[in-house]
Formats: structure tokens, C-alpha cells, sequence
């Protein structure tokens, strides 16, 4: 594998594709049904399943036989279920036996409440996008993302 031509891979797809994505995720204010007691009537949660499931499913083409199904319970925020079929050879290749073959990774899609502390010009919903690493009591100085980055 050549490291030159996967990091040159990565960085596309993290720039052209990650990073758009990200940022629109970031200008919905999505909070946790904990914070926001009316999530279902606000809608922020369908969209965000709906933007995910959308992206996840432009990927899965490239896997045969994988699915996508968003979950849905009765006053429950809905889940994205994604299942990848491996195969035996390849799990058993790196160790593993047929009981270990399976993989499960969560995360979820709402976010914590607005809190004070924001620097300048920035907000929970505002993507700001900064090459400066961060450092305690660091306050670089943000560049505004544009309203949509440009496809």
C-alpha cells in the first residue's frame, strides 16, 4: 500500500465530502430529547437521520449485500441500523473466530445545549472551520464557513 496515495485518497474524501457534511450537521440545532422535550415536533432529528442515512447509503452501494434501515420506536429517537456482511475468511485471517466475526460501533446524532463560552463571532449551530490547533485558553482567530461549501 502506498502511504502517498491513501493519504492523498483520505484528504479528498475528508475535504469534498466529510467536512460539507459536517458542517451542515453542525447548523442544525439538534439537541438531546433531555434538552428538548418537543424533538419530535421540532423535526431537527428527521432531518439529521435523514441527511446521515442519505450519506451512508451513497457509501453501502460500494459493499454487496449491506443495508441501511432507520429504526423507528414509539417515543424513541430513531436509530440507523447499517449492516455490512464480512466474510469468514477474511475475520478468520485477522484471528478471529466465526463467534468474533461481528463488529458493532454506535454513535448518536444529537448534541448537548447551548452554553456559554463561545468565542467571538461563533455559536453551537455556527460550523467554523480552523487550521489552528487548539490550545487551552487558545482563542484563534475563526474563519466563517460560507452558507453551503460549494460541491
Amino acid at each position: 500500500m502506498e502511504f502517498s496515495r491513501v493519504t492523498k485518497f483520505m484528504d479528498r474524501i475528508w475535504d469534498d465530502e466529510i467536512i460539507p457534511a459536517l458542517t451542515d450537521y453542525i447548523r442544525i440545532p439538534n439537541k438531546s430529547p433531555a434538552f428538548d422535550p418537543d424533538w419530535g415536533k421540532h423535526g431537527y432529528m428527521e432531518q439529521v437521520v435523514a441527511m446521515f442515512a442519505a450519506w451512508a447509503n451513497s457509501k453501502l452501494d460500494s459493499f454487496s449485500g449491506s443495508s441501511l434501515e432507520v429504526v423507528r420506536l414509539p417515543g424513541r429517537t430513531p436509530l440507523i441500523l447499517i449492516e455490512i456482511p464480512g466474510t469468514a475468511g477474511a475475520s478468520a485471517t485477522a484471528g478471529a473466530t466465526k463467534k468474533e466475526s461481528t463488529v458493532l460501533m454506535y454513535g448518536h446524532l444529537d448534541k448537548q445545549p447551548e452554553m456559554a463560552g463561545w468565542a467571538e463571532d461563533t455559536g453551537p449551530w455556527q460550523p467554523v472551520l480552523s487550521r489552528t490547533p487548539m490550545r487551552r485558553r487558545a482563542r484563534p482567530r475563526p474563519r466563517k464557513l460560507p452558507r453551503r461549501l460549494p460541491d
